[in-house]
């Protein structure tokens, strides 16, 4: 039994912060009281959630799959970032807050999700993430040797969906993330995006300064927080392809792992020239228990992809044919 009683977000809050009291950022929101003895299984939809309402709240466009709304705010603030072997990191490729709300009952949602920020910011945000209710969850770098350093954290909540977008919206704003922002409407590449999700067995995504994302889906039935959810609420294998100046692209795996697959997924991916940025858990009452992995290679992005795929086939993913 799950005896964690995490904070629900359906009732009026007031907040604190830097000695001065704040407006109730979560008041008049809908929900009830958290604690399920079991699992509760997720939608086959959005059902419920607002979707048009949390991008308004959190002021950036979001993108709907499966039974998941995930936001994602560029740091555009951060346009200079350079990466191992001058590799540029555009905001698109690396450097993003990513948000991922999943219905679990009329006005009900659970939330993962992370920052990406400067030194500077971390702890005011660890502040107000802990001020609002929401569960800190980790603190770590993706990339190891980025000029300046990008650390990230990790959070997630269960309750009113107005109220953790509110919330979340509170969390934002002790970063320079620019808002609003949208998603381009037609944006371009000179990757060839559907070939790329073809050969990783995912769904491709286009965006900003020709990124494309493929993400992979894990097949077993996940819980947070004692919450089934599904596997896109951040909890999935995700590649990131730059282009880069000299013709080559840039190669960003991430891996959700289990403790079985780490060392198979490691050693192949070594062996294939990927440096292994980071290994570390992300979230605190996950079950099973993942541990993520962000890699780094530059070169031709198809046969990395390839290569991919082949190590992705040693775990227990879902692979589109």
């Amino acid at each position: 039994m799950n005896t964690d009683r995490e904070p629900d977000f359906g009732r009026r809050r007031t907040l604190t912060a830097g000695g001065a009291v704040m407006a109730a950022v979560l008041a008049n929101t809908p929900g009830s009281a958290f604690g399920q003895a079991g699992p509760v299984m997720p939608p086959p939809t959005t059902g419920s959630l607002p979707v048009q309402d949390i991008q308004r709240i959190l002021r950036a466009s979001g993108h709907v799959s499966g039974s998941v709304l995930h936001v994602s705010q560029l740091r555009k603030d951060l346009n200079d970032v350079a990466g191992p072997a001058d590799i540029p990191f555009k905001p698109a490729f690396a450097l993003h807050n990513d948000f991922y709300f999943q219905s679990i009952g009329p006005g009900r949602a659970i939330l993962n999700g992370d920052l990406a920020l400067p030194a500077e910011e971390i702890n005011a945000v660890i502040d107000r993430i802990l001020s609002v209710g929401l569960v800190f969850q980790a603190f770590h770098q993706h990339f190891f040797d980025l000029d300046p350093q990008i650390w990230f954290v990790h959070l997630r909540g269960t309750g009113s969906s107005y109220g953790m977008a509110r919330g979340l919206d509170y969390v934002v704003r002790a970063t320079g993330t620019p808002l609003p922002q949208s998603a381009p409407l037609n944006p371009s590449t000179t990757l060839d995006a559907p070939r790329l999700g073809r050969l990783l067995g995912g769904e491709a995504r286009i965006h900003e300064d020709g990124v494309v994302s493929v993400s992979i889906l894990r097949r077993e039935q996940l819980t947070l927080g004692g919450v089934a959810i599904d596997p896109r609420l951040g909890v999935s294998h995700e590649v990131h392809f730059e282009p880069l100046a000299d013709g080559r692209t840039a190669v960003a795996p991430k891996f959700a792992l289990l403790p079985q697959e780490v060392a198979i997924v490691m050693r192949q991916m070594r062996r294939e020239g990927f440096d292994i940025h980071c290994l570390y858990n992300q979230e605190t009452a996950e079950t099973p228990q993942l541990f993520f992995s962000h890699l780094l290679a530059a070169g031709n992005p198809y046969y990395f992809s390839r290569v991919i795929r082949r190590v992705l086939q040693q775990t227990n993913t879902r692979l589109l044919s």
